[in-house]
């Protein structure tokens, strides 16, 4: 039999999608349809950096419907923008300025603003202009001759909005045009529209030999001078205006999308991102209550997020490096936070005299300048620095504590489907286990020993790892339940995932179906998965978009009532499978196990969030 996939980069619009109808949700509060935008802007945005381009400079009738979802989500978007910002508390837009707010903003602009304003030379503005940069373009008479002008702001590289009098924010490119007349005095405006350009984020690691720092550096920089995969125009421009920056920008007009002046919603987070959240989220649950090792030690903790409190990690570090018998820290760091605490613990563990090893990952998608920041303040700090190979991804998730009783080791894990990064964890939902099983210990502690040394040779009992054992053990588990349905056993497959394409898993999947599993799959973003057809008729397959971002991965095999459970970083993804260190845990708690059961699948069996797709 013939099976079908979908293509990748469609699947990943049909969830953007969702975000937008969240955010067209009249009975959700302003502050989460705000954020629903928030998300939606910052999803396309990265679309547009890195999976546009493989289609550029093709004949190719993915990329038109690809281009054509984007212009009809836009349109979308501006229809929930205007509802949304109405009348809000939040943004004062400029069309609903009264002569107070004029007047402040003439002041703000002589005072904050006027000496941050340049103007792009109309010969070579296509190598000046900064990625997803917003810019003004300006249409004027000048002696009787139509010209055109594009302005950037220095300011508006760092920040978008300024606050008002009135506890408000404007937004600073329409500041800008409402002072239009000091920076063209003496001529005729016509036309004031903004616009931004998406550079190609790509970089290449196919080097092995290569020093991962220079490559990521030199990418960095490439970046700035990458080709253009896509535009975002003002809708109310005028053909005479595009025609001037697609000439400018060296750019055709089937790569360029209309949209409303408020762009880059996503900005709307750094206003205060952790105000909008607390409105969104509420308080959160700590994770132990007094003497962690105690707790740990008479049992596996399971941990929900944004459920219990990210804090509650933090201050378990606390505890940890005031531990004189812990005498090592093993980390992956894969998204620095700017300000982040657990950084901050990890330098004092150093000077408590504990061996902190980081992994940090240089090659973390969106986030190479950050973290290579954190590499150069870091380097000299003590801690031991360990940058992985450009040939290898590290996605995995790990925390390792390793204490020095009666001259032994013993281990303390902690391996989640989340970052370490204070920020997210305020919106994203994600799983965790903090387990004393020194099984799963020594495995850890290995893995962390082969990142260091650049070599596998170990063979995992209990982790699921990749690009070694996880995705054989995965096809095993899928065909197993194929094998109890039919000697009369009980079988089902549950699954919670960012994303789902490899084919081989699909295929076993589809197999599964056709035998009689009955199969639950939750994804977040991309699907290639076909749902409805006769080889997939017992796949029930949904996407939940709630006030969080769904960030957990967990599969679950019934295994004739004996379940296999695991929890991690791993999607059912060809590169995170084959390409990228993954890691999932097993489950072993049968308490944990049944809790999991009640609480989480049947919570998502029976919760109307979810959208058949």
């Amino acid at each position: 039999m013939k099976f079908n996939f979908i293509n990748r980069d469609i699947s990943l619009l049909y969830f953007y999608n969702i975000l937008l109808e969240k955010a067209a949700n009249c009975g959700l509060s302003f502050f989460e349809r705000v954020r629903f935008l928030a998300f939606y802007s910052e999803n396309i945005e990265e679309f547009t950096h890195f999976r546009i381009n493989r289609y550029l400079n093709k004949k190719h009738e993915i990329y038109d419907k690809i281009v054509n979802e984007i212009n009809q989500q836009h349109n979308n978007q501006d229809i929930v923008l205007k509802e949304i910002f109405k009348n809000n508390d939040l943004i004062s837009l400029r069309e609903n300025w009264n002569v107070d707010d004029k007047k402040f903003v003439r002041e703000i602009y002589k005072d904050n603003l006027e000496s941050s304003i340049f103007k792009l030379n109309n010969n070579n503005a296509d190598l000046n202009i900064l990625d997803n940069q917003i810019y003004i373009c300006v249409g004027f008479l000048e002696n009787s001759i139509y010209k055109h002008q594009i302005l950037g702001s220095n300011l508006l590289s760092k920040e978008r909005f300024i606050k008002s009098q009135h506890h408000y924010f404007y937004l600073i490119e329409e500041i800008i045009e409402e002072n239009i007349d000091r920076i063209f005095p003496n001529r005729v405006i016509k036309e004031i529209q903004v616009f931004r350009m998406i550079r190609n984020f790509n970089i290449s690691y196919r080097k092995e030999k290569e020093n991962s720092i220079e490559v990521v550096k030199k990418g960095i920089s490439n970046r700035k001078q990458s080709n253009f995969t896509i535009g975002f125009y003002e809708s109310r421009m005028s053909r005479k205006m595009l025609d001037f920056i697609i000439d400018c920008m060296n750019i055709s007009y089937k790569r360029l999308v209309s949209s409303n002046k408020f762009q880059k919603l996503g900005d709307i987070l750094k206003i205060d991102a952790g105000a909008i959240n607390q409105k969104v989220i509420g308080k959160s649950l700590k994770i132990y209550k007094d003497n962690i090792y105690e707790e740990i030690e008479n049992g596996d903790i399971f941990i929900q997020y944004p459920k219990y409190s990210f804090n509650s990690l933090i201050q378990y570090i606390e505890d940890i490096i005031k531990d004189k018998e812990v005498s090592e820290i093993y980390i992956t760091w894969y998204r620095f936070n700017k300000n982040s605490r657990i950084k901050e613990l990890l330098l004092q563990a150093v000077n408590n005299n504990i061996k902190v090893n980081i992994v940090i990952e240089l090659k973390a998608k969106m986030e190479e300048e950050r973290n290579l920041e954190a590499y150069e303040e870091l380097k000299n700090s003590g801690i031991n620095i360990i940058l992985t190979p450009n040939t290898l991804k590290v996605h995995a998730k790990m925390l390792l504590i390793v204490k020095m009783m009666n001259s032994r080791k013993r281990y303390y894990s902690y391996i989640s489907t989340g970052n370490f990064n204070e920020k997210t964890s305020q919106a994203y939902i994600d799983y965790a286990l903090l387990t004393s099983n020194q099984a799963i210990g020594k495995e850890v502690y290995q893995l962390f020993q082969e990142i260091v040394d650049k070599r596998v040779s170990y063979a995992y009992q209990y982790l699921l790892v990749s690009p070694y054992n996880m995705k054989a053990k995965l096809l095993e588990n899928i065909y197993s339940e194929i094998s109890n349905l039919r000697s009369g056993g009980e079988a089902k497959i549950f699954a919670i995932m960012n994303g789902l394409q490899d084919k081989s898993i699909i295929t076993a999947l589809y197999e599964a179906s056709l035998a009689g599993v009955k199969i639950d799959i939750i994804v977040r973003g991309m699907c290639r998965l076909v749902p409805n057809k006769p080889y997939s008729a017992n796949i029930r397959l949904r996407r939940r978009v709630s006030n969080y971002l769904e960030h957990e991965r967990l599969y679950y095999f019934k295994n004739k009532g004996n379940p296999r459970v695991y929890i991690g970083s791993a999607d059912w993804m060809t590169k995170k499978l084959t390409k990228r260190l993954e890691i999932l845990v097993p489950i072993l708690d049968n308490s944990i196990i049944s809790n999991i059961e009640k609480d989480i699948i049947n919570e998502y069996n029976n919760d109307s969030e979810l959208h058949r797709i």
